[in-house]
């Protein structure tokens, strides 16, 4: 769900890592392209150039979360109506640093890539772009016989059994209830791309008290034998209203460079770690279900809020519940999907949640041979014009179908209001500072709304 993408602060997105960003004009323009020149000459012959900074980089991330340069991507820049002003391409590090004309209204990043003698189109647009550095464009790149420095550890818990019959032991992502029947030694995977910091945590059967560690897995050689005393760090329960069956509360932790669950569920309570994590957060949100325009949706609203480890208190409350206004959005998208995009569609979801600054749409469309994945993004009113792209982008668009494919409307925003420039200049900071997520920034506390369809 959208929530996981949020939480890691848009997974491919907030928490990437840091690109380029140098000073030095990089990438290419297409000369070919419309659009006129973006200098003017003065009497006194000297070239005063003029427009808006474009900076990014474009990223391939292979099955072990590795990361490489992408040369070569086309990156357009549109007007108000959609039309083509300039193309450009990422260069042999994946970075494009270049002046855009002063009408670009809208920023378009295609990556290409090709498997079996298909081709699958990956599309990012921001609407309504200020100038300014887009952070990083990732492109995931799916090998299922990659080797990842995978290895398994194995743990004597016999210790544990009869300590406390009913409580929960969870190794990493695993998780083991320690009742009659189970063994006294356990097995678990842990791969090289997910760091050295291995989190362990064993929550009482009565949900009353919980304790947790964190070792370090590459000092682990054989056998590790669990005791009580192995968890040195008593968890500090967090302060919610979990009476309300319909949501769901996760509390989560920061380890090293990445948000880890600790533990999640509707009226169970949620415990952070002081010892054993720099930082915590507790993610809620509850679900809706429906039919839409011929499609079976899932609704989803939902807030982040980072707690401070000595006095863990969340202070966030949840969107508004109007969700009237983001199934007529929706609807009214569907229905603009026509000649094989959105067409020229107005929205306005400022009234939504007044702590929105964000609208994001994500289309799936298929055609013999081609897929795209097309994420559009802006702020929370406007207009989506009619998106066009350079001929030979254009050619493979042209017969991609999206009616009946999966389609997603997002909403997401901070506790205060804030303009679309600044929300965008303060998210992209956190691609090249992904730490920031994890403590002083914004992003430590926001709130989420979505609706995400699948074709019945």
């Amino acid at each position: 769900m959208k929530r996981e993408v949020f939480l890691l602060a848009l997974t491919l997105f907030l928490s990437a890592c840091g690109g380029g960003g140098d000073s030095a004009t990089s990438g290419s323009a297409d000369t070919g392209a419309s659009g006129d020149s973006s200098s003017d000459t003065g009497d006194s012959g000297d070239t005063t150039t003029t427009g808006k900074p474009l900076i990014l980089d474009t990223l391939i991330q292979g099955a072990c979360y590795n990361r490489t340069a992408f040369s070569g991507a086309t990156v357009v820049a549109q007007d108000s109506t959609g039309a083509v002003i300039e193309q450009y391409q990422t260069d042999s590090d994946g970075h494009l640093d270049v002046t855009v004309p002063d009408e670009t209204s809208s920023v378009s990043v295609v990556m290409s890539t090709e498997s079996d003698g298909n081709t699958s189109l990956n599309i990012k647009t921001y609407l309504d772009f200020p100038g300014g550095d887009l952070g990083n464009f990732i492109v995931s790149e799916y090998d299922p016989g990659a080797d990842c420095g995978c290895s398994s550890y194995g743990f004597d818990i016999q210790s544990l059994l009869t300590n406390d019959a009913g409580a929960t032991l969870k190794l990493g992502a695993t998780a083991i209830a320690l009742v009659s029947g189970q063994s006294s030694t356990v097995t678990v995977e842990h791969c090289a791309d997910e760091g050295d910091d291995f989190d362990m945590q064993l929550i009482a059967a009565d949900g009353t008290s919980a304790k947790a560690a964190v070792i370090d897995i590459s000092k682990v050689n054989s056998v590790t034998t669990l005791t009580d005393s192995s968890f040195d760090a008593t968890g500090l329960a967090v302060d919610i209203d979990n009476s309300d069956e319909n949501v769901t509360y996760e509390a989560k932790a920061w380890l090293s460079d990445g948000w880890q669950l600790r533990n999640s569920g509707a009226n169970t309570p949620l415990f952070i770690y002081p010892d054993a994590a720099d930082n915590s957060a507790v993610l809620a949100y509850y679900d809706w279900n429906g039919s839409l325009n011929n499609y079976q949706y899932q609704g989803e609203v939902g807030y982040k809020d980072n707690v401070e480890n000595d006095d863990p208190t969340v202070s966030s409350t949840l969107p508004g519940t109007d969700n009237q206004a983001l199934l007529d959005t929706a609807s009214a998208f569907i229905d603009a999907l026509d000649n094989g995009r959105i067409n020229n569609s107005s929205y306005d979801l400022s009234d939504v949640d007044m702590r929105m600054n964000n609208m994001s749409i994500f289309m799936v469309g298929m055609a013999t041979n081609v897929s795209v994945s097309w994420d559009i993004e802006g702020p929370v009113s406007g207009t989506i014009p009619t998106l066009q792209f350079p001929d030979d982008i254009e050619s493979q668009l042209s017969t991609v179908n999206y009616k009946g494919y999966e389609f997603e409307l997002t909403l997401f925003g901070f506790d205060e209001s804030l303009s679309w420039a600044d929300y965008l200049s303060e998210r992209i900071e956190q691609t090249r500072t992904p730490s920031l997520i994890a403590t002083d920034s914004r992003f430590a506390h926001y709130r989420f709304m979505g609706l995400y369809g699948t074709p019945q």
